[in-house]
């Protein structure tokens, strides 16, 4: 029988390698918006500058953050579940 091999050699097809780098690339991406977003509201200044400089101003970034890494991480644990159920 002359069976294709799978184009890396590691034993997971194409589709499976793009799932894994774009599940990769959206958990970098969701990394880097929550250190953008913690950065500017807590400051690199003395403790809490950001957020005593302009208090009136100021809003806290967890509840945002949290709508976004909730979908995210539901979104990822679902994918990899469903990957997991194909093998």
């Amino acid at each position: 029988m002359n069976r294709r091999k799978h184009w890396s050699g590691s034993g997971f097809s194409r589709d499976t390698k793009y799932r894994r780098a774009f599940a990769l690339l959206l958990l970098a991406f969701v990394a880097v918006f929550n250190a953008v977003n913690l950065l500017e509201a807590y400051g690199s200044g003395a403790p809490y500058y950001s957020r005593t400089a302009n208090m009136d101003k100021w809003v806290d970034p967890m509840p945002l953050l949290a709508t976004v890494d909730l979908p995210t991480a539901l979104l990822l644990f679902f994918a990899f579940r469903t990957l997991q159920r194909k093998r």
